[in-house]
């Protein structure tokens, strides 16, 4: 009965505990360089962490839920082969689902947003007005997590072949984006563009880097 148990400590006595460790994942985190860009990774270890976190934003977007502080200190990956994503640093809030009933998200009768109550670094541009938000569709929440992939990008500093990258056509099929400059692909993705609709789908992006890589646009 835990109503009876008493606990006491005292002072200057010495008492042996047995305590129970489960250790789920043994996982690694980029270092950095005085310019804040990740270092002791290869190029292609990079774009693949790259990939992977687009990936886990793609299913996550398939499960009707976003990452709420989506940032490069908030991964981490288990295996430098694969470079497979580790979330690290997050409580019941950072994954937030849209649904009515999470308190986390306020939106009136007609389904727009007009209060959040989660914590975030990287609140999207698409979702600013000011020092405040938008009253947009709660889907939009969707791609919420835009503004820390390009956080992501900018830190990893992927090197690429060319310092423009023309798309071919119909790569994608809203073909948002039809030329990548490699020295903010963040925002030639669109990442910080205040126009939701501009802004690809995650299914895009993957489309984007699939071709860059398949294309020999990645430096080794």
């Amino acid at each position: 009965n835990s109503n009876l148990d008493k606990y006491e400590f005292k002072p200057n006595t010495k008492k042996i505990y047995n305590f129970d460790y489960v250790i789920t994942k043994i996982y690694n985190t980029p270092s950095f360089d005085k310019y804040g860009y990740a270092i002791g990774l290869s190029n292609l270890q990079k774009f693949a962490f790259l990939y992977n976190n687009v990936v886990l934003l793609y299913e996550l977007h398939q499960n009707n839920s976003f990452h709420a502080d989506f940032k490069i200190g908030n991964v981490g990956w288990e295996d430098g082969n694969t470079m497979n994503v580790v979330l690290i640093d997050y409580d019941i809030e950072t994954i937030q689902i849209l649904d009515k009933l999470n308190q986390d998200i306020i939106t009136n009768s007609q389904g727009y947003i007009t209060s959040i109550r989660y914590p975030s670094t990287y609140i999207p541009e698409f979702f600013k007005d000011g020092d405040g938000i938008k009253s947009i569709p709660a889907k939009q929440l969707l791609k919420y997590s835009v503004g820390g992939l390009h956080n992501i990008i900018k830190v990893l500093n992927i090197e690429f072949t060319s310092t423009e990258i023309d798309l071919p056509t119909n790569l994608v099929e809203s073909q948002k984006i039809s030329k990548l400059y490699s020295s903010d692909l963040g925002k030639s993705l669109n990442l910080l563009n205040k126009d939701y609709d501009s802004i690809p789908e995650y299914s895009e992006i993957l489309a984007i880097l699939g071709w860059l890589y398949l294309n020999k646009k990645i430096k080794e």
